[in-house]
């Protein structure tokens, strides 16, 4: 998993490298890639069980986001570039992997509870 120090959860992008051989795209195991809470916020980027790169983003009283992209496809043997953008002023929520745009949403505004995040 990555470690992060900080987040601008108003805006911003993250962009890691997924190491060749470091992950079973097809093993139908959960693994995080991305566990950061802090800043008022949540980032969580995780491989599923169902082999799906997720995302959830949420941001305290201010919105939230989910997203979803099939990984199963992808070739453990390659690396591979993931990048997350978000924009509450523009309310989008982008996962790209290896440069194509994989899912986006339309960030909700509703309030988020400190008990929900």
């Amino acid at each position: 998993m990555i470690s992060l120090k900080s987040l601008n959860f108003d805006e911003g992008t993250l962009t890691f490298r997924i190491p060749r051989d470091s992950l079973d795209y097809k093993d139908n195991k959960f693994f995080y890639l991305i566990n950061y809470e802090g800043n008022g916020g949540l980032l969580k980027i995780y491989k599923d069980l169902d082999n799906g790169i997720k995302v959830y983003y949420a941001y305290k009283g201010k919105g939230y986001g989910h997203l979803n992209a099939r990984a199963d496809e992808l070739d453990d043997k390659d690396e591979h570039m993931v990048d997350v953008a978000w924009s509450l002023k523009e309310r989008k929520l982008t996962l790209y992997i290896d440069g194509e745009e994989r899912d986006s949403c339309k960030i909700s505004l509703e309030p988020i509870e400190t008990s929900e995040l």
